[in-house]
């Protein structure tokens, strides 16, 4: 029998032990954008910092604009022959940093990320886990996590080397060697950018040796907490469940309609003077019995109709 990988609430608490190691925030960022001096993947952007070197930001991005309902499609398509030959310019552009912001805002683009976080990363890493007969949580997180910063298979080639396979010295003997051999190998990095990054594997050694093998909750993390309301939790999702009604105000030429003759019938029932008899036209008669309503009612006068004013009309 196989063993089993992790369950939804863990494989959560896994990503949002990683995003923490990559944005700062057990919650997933899906719009944050990095530069970092030095960094050899470049420019990055999103929950897992989908990389411009790696070839994973343009994946994201080619995926993204290719969806009819992406907010900027149209736009970051013209940048695809860039990343695609992963052009360092785009590492200063800041037109292009800002375009990525405002597209980490779009739900769209929640769902592609996800969607190739998990072919890119969690599903390779659950495989790779299962194969060395691992069950632990916390040596699926330390597997995830590795796939995500790069170079899994060749310290895992060399701890195996070192120490035997799991199944000669155990699967957490074997995991512990492996964060041992990931912190030198990070902490000795000709590159000082990744020197820093050795943190990871030292949170990993802490959980370790405090035997949270089964990553249960709650988990404090680099000051951040994570516990079954921050897993529960889901970005803001910038669109209306329903269709919102418009504004309604004086215009030229004015509003007509159904929306306009609610209102004058509202306003009739409130006992409001002058609703007018010209019930499904907005004109200066019906702004002028909003302006009435609203002042009796303690609302901002502005003669516009809208949601406060709605509600209050029980609208």
């Amino acid at each position: 029998m196989k063993n089993p990988t992790p369950n939804t609430i863990q494989k959560r608490a896994i990503q949002a032990i990683v995003n923490i190691f990559e944005t700062g925030k057990a919650r997933p960022d899906y719009a944050q954008v990095t530069v970092a001096a030095g960094d050899r993947g470049g420019i990055s952007f999103g929950r897992a910092q989908f990389s411009l070197t790696s070839g994973s930001l343009y994946l994201l991005i080619r995926n993204y604009a290719s969806q009819e309902d992406a907010l900027c499609a149209k736009k970051l398509t013209t940048y695809l022959p860039f990343l695609e030959k992963s052009d360092s310019a785009l590492n200063d552009d800041p037109a292009f940093r800002n375009l990525l912001r405002a597209a980490g805002g779009d739900p769209v683009m929640h769902l592609c990320q996800d969607g190739l976080l998990d072919r890119l990363y969690w599903q390779p890493a659950c495989r790779a886990a299962l194969k060395l007969g691992m069950k632990d949580p916390l040596a699926y997180a330390v597997i995830y996590d590795s796939f995500i910063h790069g170079s899994w298979r060749r310290i895992a080639r060399a701890v195996s080397e070192k120490h035997g396979a799991p199944e000669m010295i155990g699967a957490r003997p074997w995991i512990g060697a492996y964060i041992a051999e990931r912190r030198r190998w990070l902490a000795d990095h000709s590159n000082r950018i990744l020197r820093y990054t050795a943190y990871r594997m030292r949170a990993f050694h802490r959980m370790a040796e405090n035997g949270d093998w089964a990553l249960e909750l709650p988990i404090i993390l680099r000051g951040q907490r994570i516990d079954k309301h921050v897993l529960a939790a889901r970005p803001p999702v910038p669109v209306h469940a329903d269709d919102a009604p418009p504004l309604l105000r004086l215009t030229a030429p004015p509003i007509k309609g159904e929306a306009v003759a609610l209102v004058a019938d509202a306003l009739l029932r409130a006992g409001v003077r002058g609703a007018g008899a010209k019930r499904d036209v907005f004109d200066e008669t019906l702004r002028d019995a909003v302006l009435l309503f609203q002042r009796e009612r303690g609302l901002i006068a502005d003669g516009i109709v809208g949601p406060a004013t709605r509600a209050e009309m029980n609208l």
